[in-house]
């Protein structure tokens, strides 16, 4: 009993470690962004200013994960083939929706496509063996073509942003009405209520952390 419990306890250890070197560089380059950027209420986000903004993701239209079925406003999968020589990955596919982030001071639309995206938050993740008697599983393959591979090793990272994550973004941003805004007028701003459009571009991409640190020194 004691030999087959060591795989179990050791195998998220080094799953971890693994999935982690799957996207270092970008991961690294978002903190680093972070970290340099000009800070911002959203109330005092300048029409065209390109800052950093945090806030709590607010509930609206959600996807669904594709593996464990959580509420998200965006999600991100890699599946790898686990072999001696080297893990080889499958897929690697994101998907997000437009959201809504507050901050006390205002309203923001948050256009995650294209987006560089960087979640940390082990709440927010899911890690673990691929199993196929899981419907979701197996329908996963299916959708991508992958059904040849359901019998090797396979292991997957679902990351997601759900509703009432507290988030930074930072990106280049245009304020517009707020359509939803006519109740929040009173205690954002005089005058009628606005909020901040921020989505990415080429030249100036999004770039989006659920990092606790860099949401917290975003507020500060």
């Amino acid at each position: 009993m004691a030999w087959s419990a060591i795989p179990v306890v050791l195998f998220p250890f080094f799953f971890v470690v693994a999935v982690a070197l799957v996207f270092p560089s970008r991961t690294r380059r978002i903190r680093r962004a972070m970290a340099q950027a000009t800070r911002r209420t959203i109330a005092a986000f300048g029409d065209g200013e390109e800052a950093r903004i945090a806030g709590i993701v607010r509930p609206g239209d959600c996807l669904t994960a594709p593996l464990s079925g959580r509420r998200c406003v965006y999600h991100e999968l890699v599946l790898l083939e686990e072999d001696s020589d080297g893990d080889t990955t499958l897929l690697e596919t994101s998907q997000g929706l437009p959201f809504v982030l507050e901050d006390g001071t205002g309203r923001a639309l948050i256009d995650p496509a294209g987006a560089q995206v960087a979640i940390a938050q082990a709440e927010h993740a899911r890690e673990g063996r691929l199993d196929v008697s899981i419907p979701s599983h197996e329908q996963l393959l299916l959708l991508h073509g992958l059904a040849s591979a359901r019998d090797k090793p396979l292991r997957f990272r679902e990351r997601v942003i759900p509703p009432g994550a507290r988030i930074a973004v930072l990106g280049r941003a245009l304020r517009e009405p707020d359509p939803d805004g006519a109740a929040l007028a009173q205690g954002y701003r005089l005058g009628p209520p606005t909020r901040l459009r921020l989505g990415g571009s080429a030249a100036h991409p999004l770039l989006v952390s659920d990092d606790a640190g860099e949401a917290a020194r975003a507020e500060a």
